[in-house]
C-alpha cells in the first residue's frame, strides 16, 4: 500500500485516513469523483478489497479530470450524481472513449433524463462491499465482451493526407509528431522525411491510440514504443531529440513509474 492524495495514486501523498494501492497495469484502473467524504472514504476502502480494481485517483469535479493522463488507462468512473453534467461527461469521454460511469448517490437525488443514457449503473448508500463489488464486476465483464468484440475491427494504421495523396501509415511506425499552427508532420520509421499533412495536432492526437502515444510537449507526442531515453528535459528516439513540456513530465513520469 502506498498514500496518495485527493487528486492522484501516487506514492508519499494522503487523503485523510485513506490510502491507496499503488498502481498495477494489469488491474482495471477506476477513477472516483466526488467532494464527499462519506462517499469517498468508503468507496475506496471496499474497491481495495477487489484484486482486480486499482483506484487510479480521486477528484473534486470535472475540471481537475482535465489532468488526468490517458495513458492511465482509466475505464471505470465512480461519480456522485450531483457532478454528473455535460462537462463532466465529455472530460471523461476524453480520458477514454469507452470509459463506464457508475453514479453514486442518495436514493432520493434525481439523475437528469438527459444523461441517463451514459450511466451504466448507480450505487446508493449504504455503500456496502457486496454491492461495489457486484457493480464493478458487471462493469468488468462488460469491458472484457467490448473489447473482444472490437479487437477484430481495431485499426492498426491511418491514412494521412498529403501532397495530394493519402498515404496509409501503420500506428507502430510513426517515432513522433510534431505540431505547427495549422499543420503537423509525422516522422516515420524508415522515411528519410518528416511526412507534413494540414491538421491540428490536438485533434490527430485523438484519433491516436492512446495506449500507444503519449503528449509530451504542447507541440509532440511520442511514440512509446519508441523512446530510447528520457532526461530532464528532453527524450530521445533514434537520432531525435524532442523537448519535454513542463506541464507533461508529471504526466510522462507516472506513466515511467507505472512500467518500472
Amino acid at each position: 500500500m502506498v498514500l496518495c492524495t485527493k487528486t492522484y495514486a501516487s506514492k508519499g501523498k494522503t487523503i485523510g485516513n485513506v490510502a491507496l494501492p499503488a498502481i498495477d497495469s494489469d488491474k482495471t484502473g477506476v477513477i472516483i469523483i466526488s467532494s464527499i467524504a462519506a462517499e469517498i472514504q468508503p468507496l475506496v476502502s471496499h474497491l481495495d478489497k477487489i484484486a482486480t480494481v486499482r483506484v487510479c485517483r480521486i477528484v473534486n469535479n470535472a475540471s481537475e479530470l482535465m489532468q488526468i493522463p490517458s495513458v492511465m488507462q482509466v475505464k471505470i468512473a465512480m461519480v456522485s450524481i450531483q457532478l454528473l453534467t455535460a462537462e463532466c461527461i465529455q472530460a471523461l469521454h476524453e480520458i477514454h472513449p469507452t470509459i463506464l460511469i457508475i453514479g453514486i448517490g442518495q436514493s432520493n437525488q434525481s439523475l437528469d433524463a438527459t444523461f441517463e443514457k451514459y450511466i451504466f449503473s448507480i450505487c446508493h448508500p449504504p455503500f456496502l462491499l457486496s454491492d461495489i463489488f457486484t457493480q464493478i464486476s458487471a462493469a468488468q465483464a462488460y469491458l472484457v465482451h467490448a473489447s473482444t468484440t472490437n479487437k477484430t475491427s481495431a485499426k492498426e494504421y491511418i491514412f494521412i493526407k498529403s501532397e495530394y495523396k493519402l498515404i496509409r501509415v501503420h500506428y507502430s511506425n510513426i517515432l513522433f509528431v510534431g505540431g505547427m499552427k495549422d499543420y503537423i508532420q509525422l516522422y516515420i520509421k524508415g522515411r528519410s522525411t518528416p511526412l507534413t499533412t494540414l491538421q491540428n495536432l490536438k485533434d490527430f492526437e485523438k484519433k491516436l491510440p492512446n495506449h500507444q502515444f503519449i503528449r509530451v510537449h504542447r507541440s509532440y507526442i511520442a511514440a512509446i514504443q519508441h523512446i530510447d531515453c528520457i532526461a530532464k528535459n528532453e527524450l530521445s528516439i533514434g537520432s531525435y531529440s524532442i523537448p519535454v513540456g513542463d506541464a507533461y513530465k508529471e504526466t510522462l513520469y507516472q506513466f515511467i513509474e507505472s512500467y518500472t
